[in-house]
């Protein structure tokens, strides 16, 4: 985390157990748990949020406003979970930057072949003017990553 963070990534949470409780106070206590992890590695907490698997009930969505996160959803899932990133390059490759001026896609740096096979084309598509950018940045909302 630190790392991605001293490379000028942007630090989101993603809940501390990968899920989210039905319990609003369970819930509140592993988002700060997760904020004051992260706020230990690289001194801020996270502004945004994106849901595991991007479900994010009306408890959830209510709670992130209360405590002023910003809920992150995606406009195309690489589905790197289920080892189907060539596809998902297939249709970056078709659909990039020709309907809309930005993209939110969904990747996971945990997984070997996500890297070894998003990375070259990532590297290959710059030439091409592509500006690969945090997910605040690409939402026009470079100045509040993080909260206080």
């Amino acid at each position: 985390i630190k790392k991605a963070y001293d490379s000028g990534h942007q630090i989101a949470s993603h809940t501390w157990a990968h899920n989210i409780p039905s319990d609003v106070s369970q819930f509140d206590a592993m988002m700060q748990k997760t904020d004051k992890w992260i706020e230990s590695v690289i001194g801020h907490k996270p502004a945004y949020f994106r849901a595991p698997r991007g479900e994010c009930n009306s408890n959830c969505i209510e709670y992130l406003e209360d405590k002023n996160y910003k809920l992150i959803q995606w406009d195309v899932d690489t589905n790197d979970v289920n080892y189907r990133v060539k596809k998902a390059k297939e249709f970056l490759t078709e659909n990039f930057n020709y309907e809309r001026s930005n993209y939110l896609v969904l990747m996971h740096d945990v997984y070997e072949h996500t890297v070894r096979e998003i990375v070259p084309w990532i590297v290959s598509h710059k030439p091409e003017g592509y500006k690969f950018v945090t997910v605040a940045e690409c939402l026009g909302d470079k100045s509040s990553m993080y909260r206080s």
